[in-house]
């Protein structure tokens, strides 16, 4: 299907195209949920909050009631293509923009385990506040395969690769999140590929 709507400026989600494959027998045979493929091109997402803290992501009624899902969720691949993404919050004065995003997701929703595959890049990531420019030019990509146990809260994060600028941290380890105390313990370890010396010195700050 293709996006019709003829303003797309200010709209939450605008696309040029998008492609949904799923197996509706799955839902009603085996209680599961199977999107084979969701892709989304030349894709515009614009978060907007006024000054009085009103979102126009709010656009789903709550309810007090908690919602419960039994379902098991099986999303093969999620797909967005030359995507560009801004958060725009007046009320706290905060502007971010991420440019021409590249984004594939494979997600595995169980009751036990559940795994989540991440690959994304961009060419930028700009970000403001109050006035301030406190980020730019800045070229990320992250790969990961993450690993969720429901029960007791713990993400295992394997195989990950976080690039910025050209410079690579790999990182595995784990998370875990208290639900008591709200916090979250952090246990991982990481390593730096530069590609000279002088790429690692350039970091440093002068003062």
């Amino acid at each position: 299907l293709n996006d019709s709507l003829p303003q797309k400026t200010d709209s939450l989600l605008a696309f040029k195209e998008c492609v949904l494959i799923v197996n509706p027998l799955d839902y009603f045979l085996k209680n599961k949920i199977s999107v084979y493929n969701l892709s989304l091109k030349n894709v515009a997402v614009y978060a907007y909050r006024n000054k009085t803290g009103k979102a126009n992501w709010e656009i789903v009624k709550t309810s007090s009631d908690t919602l419960a899902v039994d379902s098991e969720i099986d999303i093969r691949q999620v797909e967005l293509e030359h995507a560009n993404l801004i958060f725009d919050d007046r009320n706290t004065e905060v502007y971010s923009r991420i440019d021409d995003v590249d984004l594939r997701l494979k997600l595995a929703l169980t009751k036990g385990v559940s795994s989540l595959g991440v690959e994304f890049e961009n060419k930028n990531i700009l970000f403001w506040q109050q006035g301030e420019l406190l980020i730019n030019k800045v070229a990320a990509s992250l790969q990961t395969d993450i690993e969720i146990d429901r029960s007791t809260a713990l993400w295992t994060l394997k195989n990950t690769g976080l690039t910025i600028n050209g410079i690579r941290l790999d990182v595995n380890g784990e998370l875990k999140r208290d639900t008591v105390t709200k916090m979250v313990g952090v246990n991982l370890k990481y390593g730096l590929h530069a590609p000279s010396m002088e790429t690692v010195m350039n970091m440093i700050p002068e003062a």
